[in-house]
Protein backbone atom coordinates (compact mmCIF):
# COMPACT_ATOMS: atom_id res chain seq x y z
CA UNK A 1 0.00 0.00 0.00
CA UNK A 2 1.09 3.73 0.03
CA UNK A 3 0.73 6.39 2.59
CA UNK A 4 -2.76 7.82 2.30
CA UNK A 5 -1.03 11.57 1.00
CA UNK A 6 0.19 9.25 -2.20
CA UNK A 7 -3.39 7.51 -2.95
CA UNK A 8 -5.12 9.11 -5.61
CA UNK A 9 -7.61 10.32 -3.99
CA UNK A 10 -5.00 12.32 -2.46
CA UNK A 11 -3.32 13.43 -5.48
CA UNK A 12 -6.56 14.15 -7.30
CA UNK A 13 -7.50 16.20 -4.74
CA UNK A 14 -3.94 18.59 -5.22
CA UNK A 15 -4.33 18.58 -8.87
CA UNK A 16 -7.97 19.87 -8.91
CA UNK A 17 -8.38 21.71 -5.53
CA UNK A 18 -10.80 20.44 -4.38
CA UNK A 19 -11.87 18.15 -1.58
CA UNK A 20 -11.73 14.92 -1.59
CA UNK A 21 -12.16 12.82 1.47
CA UNK A 22 -10.83 9.02 0.74
CA UNK A 23 -13.02 6.71 3.34
CA UNK A 24 -11.25 3.36 2.58
CA UNK A 25 -9.43 1.59 4.88
CA UNK A 26 -7.06 -1.39 4.34
CA UNK A 27 -8.68 -4.38 4.84
CA UNK A 28 -12.40 -3.38 3.51
CA UNK A 29 -14.67 -4.44 1.10
CA UNK A 30 -17.91 -3.70 -0.60
CA UNK A 31 -19.95 -4.76 2.40
CA UNK A 32 -18.13 -1.93 4.31
CA UNK A 33 -18.53 0.48 1.43
CA UNK A 34 -22.26 -0.13 2.06
CA UNK A 35 -22.00 0.34 5.63
CA UNK A 36 -19.95 3.89 5.28
CA UNK A 37 -21.95 4.93 2.77
CA UNK A 38 -24.29 7.13 5.00
CA UNK A 39 -21.19 9.04 6.97
CA UNK A 40 -19.80 9.75 3.11
CA UNK A 41 -23.32 11.73 2.16
CA UNK A 42 -23.07 13.61 5.33
CA UNK A 43 -20.42 15.49 3.70
CA UNK A 44 -22.57 16.71 1.11
CA UNK A 45 -20.48 15.17 -1.61
CA UNK A 46 -21.23 16.01 -5.78
CA UNK A 47 -19.85 12.62 -6.65
CA UNK A 48 -18.86 9.33 -4.78
CA UNK A 49 -16.15 6.89 -6.59
CA UNK A 50 -16.12 3.39 -5.26
CA UNK A 51 -12.44 1.80 -6.07
CA UNK A 52 -13.08 -2.22 -6.90
CA UNK A 53 -9.85 -3.69 -6.60
CA UNK A 54 -10.40 -7.27 -8.34
CA UNK A 55 -7.52 -9.12 -6.80
CA UNK A 56 -9.90 -9.35 -3.66
CA UNK A 57 -13.24 -7.23 -3.77
CA UNK A 58 -15.50 -9.89 -5.08
CA UNK A 59 -13.83 -12.56 -2.84
CA UNK A 60 -14.20 -9.93 0.57
CA UNK A 61 -18.10 -10.03 -0.47
CA UNK A 62 -18.47 -13.73 -0.02
CA UNK A 63 -16.18 -13.72 2.95
CA UNK A 64 -18.36 -11.02 5.03
CA UNK A 65 -21.55 -12.14 4.10
CA UNK A 66 -20.63 -16.20 4.48
CA UNK A 67 -17.42 -16.94 6.42
CA UNK A 68 -18.18 -16.89 9.98
CA UNK A 69 -16.91 -14.85 12.25
CA UNK A 70 -16.98 -12.42 9.20
CA UNK A 71 -20.51 -12.88 7.91
CA UNK A 72 -21.28 -8.62 8.77
CA UNK A 73 -23.14 -8.49 6.08
CA UNK A 74 -25.43 -11.53 6.37
CA UNK A 75 -28.55 -10.16 5.31
CA UNK A 76 -27.14 -10.12 1.57
CA UNK A 77 -26.99 -13.76 2.24
CA UNK A 78 -29.33 -16.14 -0.31
CA UNK A 79 -29.87 -19.46 1.80
CA UNK A 80 -30.81 -20.95 -1.92
CA UNK A 81 -27.66 -20.93 -3.13
CA UNK A 82 -25.94 -21.36 0.39
CA UNK A 83 -27.63 -24.69 0.74
CA UNK A 84 -27.13 -25.93 -2.60
CA UNK A 85 -23.47 -24.72 -3.36
CA UNK A 86 -21.38 -22.97 -0.46
CA UNK A 87 -22.34 -24.93 2.72
CA UNK A 88 -20.35 -27.85 1.72
CA UNK A 89 -17.59 -26.16 0.36
CA UNK A 90 -17.15 -24.13 3.60
CA UNK A 91 -16.93 -27.54 5.47
CA UNK A 92 -14.73 -29.16 2.75
CA UNK A 93 -12.59 -26.19 1.78
CA UNK A 94 -12.50 -23.01 4.27
CA UNK A 95 -12.04 -19.95 2.33
CA UNK A 96 -10.04 -18.71 5.39
CA UNK A 97 -7.51 -21.62 5.24
CA UNK A 98 -6.84 -21.20 1.58
CA UNK A 99 -6.32 -17.64 1.57
CA UNK A 100 -4.21 -18.20 4.82
CA UNK A 101 -1.63 -20.70 3.07
CA UNK A 102 -1.46 -18.40 -0.08
CA UNK A 103 -0.99 -15.46 2.15
CA UNK A 104 1.97 -17.18 4.25
CA UNK A 105 3.52 -18.30 0.55
CA UNK A 106 3.51 -14.95 -0.89
CA UNK A 107 3.99 -12.53 1.34
CA UNK A 108 4.64 -13.75 5.14
CA UNK A 109 7.65 -16.17 3.93
CA UNK A 110 8.90 -12.95 2.38
CA UNK A 111 8.16 -10.63 5.60
CA UNK A 112 10.30 -13.20 7.77
CA UNK A 113 13.32 -13.55 4.94
CA UNK A 114 13.23 -9.74 5.34
CA UNK A 115 13.69 -9.27 8.62
CA UNK A 116 10.12 -8.40 9.45
CA UNK A 117 7.58 -9.41 12.15
CA UNK A 118 5.14 -12.59 11.74
CA UNK A 119 1.86 -13.17 13.51
CA UNK A 120 -0.76 -16.36 13.29
CA UNK A 121 -2.13 -16.71 9.86
CA UNK A 122 -5.54 -17.44 10.32
CA UNK A 123 -5.93 -14.56 13.34
CA UNK A 124 -3.53 -11.64 11.03
CA UNK A 125 -6.28 -11.16 8.54
CA UNK A 126 -9.27 -11.05 11.16
CA UNK A 127 -7.58 -8.86 13.13
CA UNK A 128 -6.19 -6.67 10.86
CA UNK A 129 -9.81 -6.74 9.46
CA UNK A 130 -12.00 -5.57 12.67
CA UNK A 131 -9.28 -4.74 15.79
CA UNK A 132 -7.74 -1.34 15.50
CA UNK A 133 -5.13 -2.02 18.07
CA UNK A 134 -3.99 -4.84 15.29
CA UNK A 135 -4.25 -2.49 12.52
CA UNK A 136 -2.08 0.22 14.26
CA UNK A 137 0.48 -2.40 15.27
CA UNK A 138 0.74 -3.45 11.85
CA UNK A 139 1.20 0.66 10.51
CA UNK A 140 4.23 1.17 13.33
CA UNK A 141 5.93 -1.91 12.04
CA UNK A 142 5.66 -0.69 8.37
CA UNK A 143 7.35 2.27 9.70
CA UNK A 144 10.00 0.51 11.36
CA UNK A 145 10.52 -2.13 8.29
CA UNK A 146 11.04 1.48 6.34
CA UNK A 147 13.72 2.15 8.39
CA UNK A 148 16.03 0.32 6.69
CA UNK A 149 20.09 0.74 5.97
CA UNK A 150 20.03 -1.23 3.19
CA UNK A 151 19.56 0.59 0.18
CA UNK A 152 16.99 -0.42 -2.84
CA UNK A 153 19.02 -2.59 -4.60
CA UNK A 154 20.07 -4.47 -1.87
CA UNK A 155 16.48 -4.80 -0.61
CA UNK A 156 15.13 -5.64 -4.40
CA UNK A 157 17.68 -8.54 -4.52
CA UNK A 158 17.21 -9.79 -1.22
CA UNK A 159 13.62 -9.96 -2.76
CA UNK A 160 14.41 -11.44 -5.62
CA UNK A 161 16.82 -14.33 -4.49
CA UNK A 162 13.88 -15.30 -1.95
CA UNK A 163 10.94 -15.29 -4.51
CA UNK A 164 13.07 -17.07 -7.46
CA UNK A 165 12.98 -20.21 -4.80
CA UNK A 166 9.19 -20.21 -4.98
CA UNK A 167 8.42 -20.91 -8.42
CA UNK A 168 5.37 -22.25 -8.05
CA UNK A 169 3.98 -19.19 -6.26
CA UNK A 170 5.92 -16.10 -7.50
CA UNK A 171 7.02 -14.62 -11.01
CA UNK A 172 9.91 -12.41 -10.78
CA UNK A 173 9.65 -9.45 -12.93
CA UNK A 174 13.19 -7.91 -13.30
CA UNK A 175 13.58 -5.23 -16.07
CA UNK A 176 15.30 -2.09 -16.54
CA UNK A 177 12.97 -0.21 -15.24
CA UNK A 178 10.41 -2.96 -13.68
CA UNK A 179 11.17 -4.96 -10.35
CA UNK A 180 8.18 -6.44 -8.79
CA UNK A 181 6.84 -9.79 -7.61
CA UNK A 182 3.75 -11.48 -9.04
CA UNK A 183 1.51 -13.69 -6.52
CA UNK A 184 0.12 -15.66 -9.36
CA UNK A 185 -1.84 -18.59 -7.54
CA UNK A 186 -2.60 -15.60 -4.56
CA UNK A 187 -4.23 -13.38 -7.01
CA UNK A 188 -5.74 -16.62 -8.86
CA UNK A 189 -7.56 -17.83 -6.12
CA UNK A 190 -9.49 -14.58 -6.21
CA UNK A 191 -10.76 -13.93 -9.47
CA UNK A 192 -11.92 -18.18 -10.37
CA UNK A 193 -14.70 -17.56 -11.17
CA UNK A 194 -15.33 -21.59 -11.80
CA UNK A 195 -15.76 -21.59 -8.15
CA UNK A 196 -19.15 -21.16 -6.42
CA UNK A 197 -17.56 -18.39 -3.78
CA UNK A 198 -16.11 -15.91 -6.51
CA UNK A 199 -19.64 -16.09 -8.59
CA UNK A 200 -21.67 -15.42 -5.78
CA UNK A 201 -18.96 -12.85 -4.02
CA UNK A 202 -19.78 -11.41 -7.89
CA UNK A 203 -23.42 -11.19 -6.67
CA UNK A 204 -23.06 -9.94 -3.75
CA UNK A 205 -20.81 -7.09 -5.13
CA UNK A 206 -23.30 -5.98 -7.82
CA UNK A 207 -26.27 -6.10 -5.39
CA UNK A 208 -24.04 -3.64 -3.05
CA UNK A 209 -23.24 -1.24 -5.86
CA UNK A 210 -26.61 -0.76 -7.13
CA UNK A 211 -28.08 -0.41 -3.91
CA UNK A 212 -24.89 2.41 -2.71
CA UNK A 213 -26.01 3.83 -6.49
CA UNK A 214 -29.78 4.31 -5.78
CA UNK A 215 -28.83 5.86 -2.40
CA UNK A 216 -26.75 8.26 -3.95
CA UNK A 217 -29.39 8.39 -6.56
CA UNK A 218 -31.57 9.65 -3.79
CA UNK A 219 -29.67 12.52 -2.58
CA UNK A 220 -28.31 13.72 -6.33
CA UNK A 221 -24.85 12.78 -5.92
CA UNK A 222 -23.51 10.80 -9.00
CA UNK A 223 -21.85 7.78 -8.71
CA UNK A 224 -18.32 5.94 -10.62
CA UNK A 225 -16.97 2.78 -10.06
CA UNK A 226 -13.48 2.61 -10.51
CA UNK A 227 -12.31 -1.15 -11.60
CA UNK A 228 -8.37 -1.67 -10.30
CA UNK A 229 -6.63 -4.62 -12.06
CA UNK A 230 -4.33 -6.92 -10.48
CA UNK A 231 -0.96 -6.53 -10.59
CA UNK A 232 -1.00 -9.54 -12.83
CA UNK A 233 -2.92 -8.30 -15.18
CA UNK A 234 -1.26 -5.00 -15.95
CA UNK A 235 2.15 -6.59 -15.94
CA UNK A 236 1.18 -8.95 -18.40
CA UNK A 237 3.53 -8.52 -21.54
CA UNK A 238 6.61 -8.64 -18.77
CA UNK A 239 6.06 -12.26 -18.15
CA UNK A 240 6.88 -14.60 -20.54
CA UNK A 241 6.52 -17.51 -20.99
CA UNK A 242 3.56 -17.38 -18.62
CA UNK A 243 2.09 -20.70 -16.51
CA UNK A 244 -1.24 -22.52 -16.86
CA UNK A 245 -1.80 -20.48 -13.38
CA UNK A 246 -1.22 -17.64 -14.91
CA UNK A 247 -3.07 -17.79 -18.05
CA UNK A 248 -6.05 -18.95 -16.06
CA UNK A 249 -5.55 -15.91 -13.63
CA UNK A 250 -5.88 -13.59 -16.98
CA UNK A 251 -8.67 -15.42 -17.89
CA UNK A 252 -10.63 -15.53 -14.57
CA UNK A 253 -9.86 -11.41 -14.29
CA UNK A 254 -10.80 -10.68 -18.22
CA UNK A 255 -14.40 -12.18 -17.31
CA UNK A 256 -15.01 -10.94 -13.72
CA UNK A 257 -13.81 -8.07 -14.94
CA UNK A 258 -16.30 -7.72 -18.00
CA UNK A 259 -19.34 -9.13 -16.22
CA UNK A 260 -19.52 -6.56 -13.15
CA UNK A 261 -18.78 -3.95 -16.31
CA UNK A 262 -21.81 -5.15 -17.96
CA UNK A 263 -24.00 -5.45 -14.95
CA UNK A 264 -22.86 -2.43 -13.80
CA UNK A 265 -23.51 -0.13 -17.46
CA UNK A 266 -27.01 -1.97 -16.94
CA UNK A 267 -27.66 -0.43 -13.66
CA UNK A 268 -26.88 2.82 -15.53
CA UNK A 269 -23.46 3.04 -13.00
CA UNK A 270 -20.67 4.76 -14.80
CA UNK A 271 -17.41 2.57 -14.74
CA UNK A 272 -14.17 3.26 -15.48
CA UNK A 273 -11.10 0.79 -15.93
CA UNK A 274 -7.68 1.78 -14.41
CA UNK A 275 -5.63 -0.83 -16.52
CA UNK A 276 -4.53 2.17 -19.03
CA UNK A 277 -3.76 4.19 -16.63
CA UNK A 278 -1.53 1.65 -14.63
CA UNK A 279 0.00 0.49 -17.88
CA UNK A 280 0.92 4.25 -19.22
CA UNK A 281 3.75 4.73 -16.65
CA UNK A 282 5.95 1.51 -18.07
CA UNK A 283 5.79 3.57 -21.77
CA UNK A 284 8.00 6.03 -19.62
CA UNK A 285 10.13 4.09 -17.73
CA UNK A 286 8.40 4.44 -14.77
CA UNK A 287 7.13 1.40 -12.21
CA UNK A 288 2.90 1.26 -11.07
CA UNK A 289 4.31 -1.38 -8.39
CA UNK A 290 6.86 -1.79 -5.61
CA UNK A 291 9.46 -4.08 -5.85
CA UNK A 292 7.76 -6.56 -3.11
CA UNK A 293 4.65 -8.84 -3.19
CA UNK A 294 2.56 -6.21 -2.55
CA UNK A 295 -0.30 -6.25 -5.47
CA UNK A 296 -1.31 -2.54 -4.85
CA UNK A 297 -0.29 0.19 -7.05
CA UNK A 298 3.05 1.76 -5.86
CA UNK A 299 2.77 6.23 -5.34
CA UNK A 300 3.37 5.72 -9.46
CA UNK A 301 0.70 4.24 -9.91
CA UNK A 302 -1.81 5.98 -7.54
CA UNK A 303 -0.97 9.17 -9.36
CA UNK A 304 -1.24 7.76 -13.02
CA UNK A 305 -4.66 6.85 -11.80
CA UNK A 306 -5.14 9.96 -10.41
CA UNK A 307 -4.17 11.59 -13.76
CA UNK A 308 -6.42 9.53 -16.02
CA UNK A 309 -9.70 9.89 -13.59
CA UNK A 310 -9.37 13.99 -14.07
CA UNK A 311 -10.25 13.57 -17.30
CA UNK A 312 -13.56 12.00 -16.99
CA UNK A 313 -16.73 13.87 -18.04
CA UNK A 314 -17.80 13.52 -13.95
CA UNK A 315 -14.99 14.32 -12.62
CA UNK A 316 -14.67 17.25 -14.75
CA UNK A 317 -17.52 18.54 -14.28
CA UNK A 318 -16.97 18.32 -10.33
CA UNK A 319 -13.70 20.35 -10.05
CA UNK A 320 -14.08 22.68 -13.00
Amino acid sequence: GVEWFESFPAQLSRASGRNIYNMGVAGWGPVHYRRILEDALKTKPQLVIVGLYLGNDVFDSYRDVYDEPLAIGADLADEKIWQEKLAVLRESQPAIKQIAALYQQTVEDNRLADGRRSAPLEAEPLLLHYCMIARLTDSLWRIVWRIDARTAAEKWNATKSWASQRPEHLVVIDTANVQTVLTVPYRGFAVNIDDPRIVEGLRVTEMILGQMSERCREQNVDFLVLLIPTKETVLQSLADPKSDAYERLLSGEKTLASKIDEQLRDMQIPVVDATLFLVEPLSQGENSYSPSTDGHPSPVGHRSIAAGLAEHPLIRHVVR
